[in-house]
């Protein structure tokens, strides 16, 4: 899990009882998308109220975060070297495994 460092002011962090006190007021405020809204919990940040258009821009990168990582495992894969099964190798060669056994490679 990455740790990621929040700049916050205070006006964006909120007690879970200030929350419930005044709960329509910073449902308006993050509905306007103007604010992310930090509840905190024992001074402990536990939950962030967004907007919906905010929510969905966070899952849109979710995705495309996915689909970036895919597509770099993909691309890694695609520039290894293939992987042969020993028994074909030897077959392709006309050799047989019991052959092998004592032979020095060096």
């Amino acid at each position: 899990m990455t740790v990621t460092t929040l700049r916050l002011n205070r006006n964006q962090m909120i007690s879970s009882s200030e929350m419930a006190r005044h709960f329509a007021e910073y449902l308006e405020r993050a509905c306007k998308g103007t604010d992310r809204l930090y509840v905190t919990r024992n001074n402990e940040i536990e939950a962030v109220l967004v907007g919906i258009e905010d929510f969905e821009r966070l899952l849109d990168l979710e995705e495309l975060v996915e689909h970036l990582t895919v597509a770099r495992v993909r691309e890694t894969r695609r520039n290894e070297p293939e992987v042969i099964d020993l028994a074909a190798l030897l077959r392709e060669e006309g050799l047989i495994a019991d052959e092998l056994e004592g032979v020095n490679p060096e």
